[in-house]
């Protein structure tokens, strides 16, 4: 935390310390004095001192959002107006605001987002993106995956301690599908899976669409006030983490594994019943049936940075519910350095309005359609 000294701030430094000598038994002379106890008394000077640092006394906190393309049907991966949805949550509920219970407000928070960003995008020349202490990314992968030839700076990025959230598609960095499984992976696979902990791999993870009956692992900051859910959205699993971690292992309370699980499921039996592809199936989660499978989870880096992965996203209208845009904000806000409140990141609930604005399609729903919508968000917020 960066604090400014002004005349009224070394005035008060100067009181606290002399009561922390007189708390020591000390007078503020030119005595011979006990060194131990003169240390106790500065520590306690600062330590009174620290609750009244404020929010316009701590560096901003920049956030680049790298958002790719659109590139589905009408409100499915919206990846322009999901990330100038969040980015607006965050400068609007978030940045200088009182989060915490104790009254203290989250240091200002900086956005920028990067919009329909390809691999030779501008964008990565931007002061901002290498500047930035968080990197969020949304994107398609694959053929169009944006992040593709910047390892180099991702790597400075990741080396200096950066924090990096990569949600749903993005999490798949493989450029080109082949008909058989790789020899050898990429350089951007693996660098997704030592920035944050796991990566989508083709020809072991999967992305069906289900309802998937969401549990909380509870323990870790990013799960703070966010409950048990149910919604649609296309849920990939069966991730590759680091360190050759299985499942299994990360989600057993006995094991300390530096992969935190967030959310988890038990997906239907169906979605592991596809045929073998590169992204509909294989026996390895065929033999997992009955089995939970983690859709978040989180890293702490031995370089200092964070990392948090989210497998959902496809749909844009799910942003509306309370616990699944919570564990989002709660991500990024964990990424970036900050402590979660008890609650997690309260927000209110967007109208269908205000979740629609950012979308560069036009509204492509009957009435119907929206009808159903408005209804969905009415019941998630009751």
């Amino acid at each position: 935390m960066r604090i400014s000294f002004h005349s009224d701030a070394f005035a008060s430094a100067y009181w606290h310390f002399k009561k922390s000598l007189e708390w020591a038994g000390l007078e503020f002379c030119g005595s011979v004095m006990d060194y131990r106890a003169l240390t106790i008394a500065i520590v306690l000077s600062v330590v009174w001192m620290l609750p009244s640092a404020s929010a316009e006394e701590s560096s901003p906190i920049k956030i680049a959002f790298i958002a790719g393309p659109d590139s589905r049907e009408y409100a499915q991966h919206e990846h322009n107006g999901g990330l100038l949805f969040l980015a607006d949550y965050l400068e609007r509920f978030v940045s200088e605001k009182e989060i915490w219970q104790d009254g203290r407000k989250a240091p200002k928070i900086i956005t920028k987002v990067f919009c329909d960003v390809r691999p030779d995008d501008p964008a990565f020349a931007d002061p901002f993106v290498e500047n930035a202490d968080v990197l969020v990314v949304f994107a398609d992968g694959a053929q169009c995956y944006p992040l593709a030839g910047h390892t180099p700076l991702l790597y400075r990025m990741k080396n200096a301690g950066k924090g990096f959230v990569v949600l749903h598609f993005a999490l798949c960095a493989t450029q080109t599908i082949t008909a058989e499984p790789p020899l050898e992976r990429s350089l951007d696979e693996k660098f997704i899976r030592e920035a944050i902990g796991g990566v989508y791999e083709t020809f072991h993870s999967i992305n069906p669409f289900f309802t998937a009956e969401v549990e909380v692992v509870s323990g870790h900051p990013i799960a703070r006030g966010v409950r048990p859910f149910a919604i649609w959205d296309e849920w990939y699993y069966n991730m590759r983490f680091i360190n050759d971690l299985c499942t299994d292992e990360i989600l057993d309370p006995s094991r300390d594994t530096i992969v935190k699980a967030i959310l988890k499921t038990v997906p239907p039996d169906a979605t592991r019943q596809r045929p073998d592809g590169a992204h509909s199936g294989n026996p390895y989660v065929r033999s997992r049936t009955g089995k939970p499978e983690i859709l978040a989870w989180a890293i702490e880096r031995q370089d200092g940075g964070r990392g948090f992965g989210f497998t959902g996203g496809d749909q844009h209208v799910n942003w509306a519910h309370p616990d699944f845009r919570k564990v989002i904000l709660n991500g990024i806000v964990w990424v970036a350095g900050l402590d979660i409140p008890q609650q997690g990141i309260a927000t209110p609930s967007p109208s269908l309005e205000e979740l629609l604005e950012h979308l560069k399609q036009p509204n492509a729903w009957s009435p119907d359609r929206e009808q159903s919508v408005r209804a969905m968000i009415d019941d998630w917020n009751r």
